[in-house]
């Protein structure tokens, strides 16, 4: 069923698949480090959640401080990650570039005639949708080593879309 698989990942694999528990499927994240984390918030000052505590935000929060998470330098969740650190206008900043850009790249996709471009276009597309799927069990927004391939991914979007415009300019003079 996983060919070139390892016997111990399919065992993990099926053992969150077979889960009916939602923090067994998020490794102890939902328990130890989301509910906490929100439940933090709660009593946030609007000034922190409009803002955010700045890098390692986590480590600025009752529930760290109170020994009420797990002992962790970050909430393995993309999206409570940018709250904590930048607020919820960072996290609607960050949401809005990737969100604009999927738009973007797929509204050019649907118009094009290179296939080529419309096929890398809808990769892209698919891999930013990925990515913020992927989010929900870590990584984070702001740019560092580990999430490169998201900013390379955009980069290569906006490179094929300049793309798509000089070959539409071209032909359009060439019918001239």
């Amino acid at each position: 069923s996983f060919p070139f698989m390892p016997k111990s990942i399919k065992k993990y694999a099926m053992t969150l698949v077979k889960a009916g528990n939602l923090n067994t499927k998020t490794s102890g994240r939902t328990k130890n480090i989301w509910r906490p984390l929100l439940a933090g918030m709660s009593g946030y000052d609007l000034p922190r959640l409009r803002f955010g505590y700045g890098s390692y935000g986590v480590f600025k929060t009752n529930s760290f401080r109170g020994g009420d998470m797990f002992t962790v330098s970050h909430a393995h969740n993309i999206y409570l990650t940018t709250i904590l650190e930048t607020g919820l206008l960072g996290l609607l900043v960050f949401l809005g570039i990737f969100i604009q850009y999927v738009v973007r790249f797929w509204s050019l996709a649907r118009k094009t005639k290179n296939s080529f471009f419309a096929l890398m276009l809808r990769c892209i597309c698919i891999s930013l949708a990925m990515y913020l799927i992927r989010g929900f069990s870590g990584g984070f927004f702001l740019p560092q080593l580990g999430n490169t391939y998201g900013w390379v991914t955009i980069g290569i979007g906006v490179v094929i879309t300049k793309a798509e415009g000089k070959e539409t300019r071209l032909a359009a003079c060439k019918q001239a």
